[in-house]
């Protein structure tokens, strides 16, 4: 790059956002993060018959996220 730093525009015609770059252990944390979301979800899906009620699901998807549960995240947001 140039060193120069230049607006980009999005369709809209506002500025696009900027780039947030990540550590090495953010991303580890995301993507344990992902791991446990993936986990649950796997354990949502054995689940599935006729009948289940959205509760019911909910409280599997719990259970596998406290069982495979990550190092506390922090906040990754733009404001974080």
């Amino acid at each position: 790059m140039n060193g120069k730093s230049t607006l980009r525009f999005a369709t809209s015609g506002k500025p696009a956002p900027s780039a947030i770059y990540k550590t090495a252990g953010e991303l580890e944390l995301m993507r344990e993060a992902g791991r446990t979301v993936a986990f649950a979800v796997r354990q949502a899906f054995e689940a599935l018959e006729r009948g289940i009620t959205t509760r019911e699901l909910d409280d599997i998807t719990r259970r596998a996220k406290d069982l495979h549960e990550p190092p506390q995240v922090p906040n990754l947001g733009p404001s974080g």
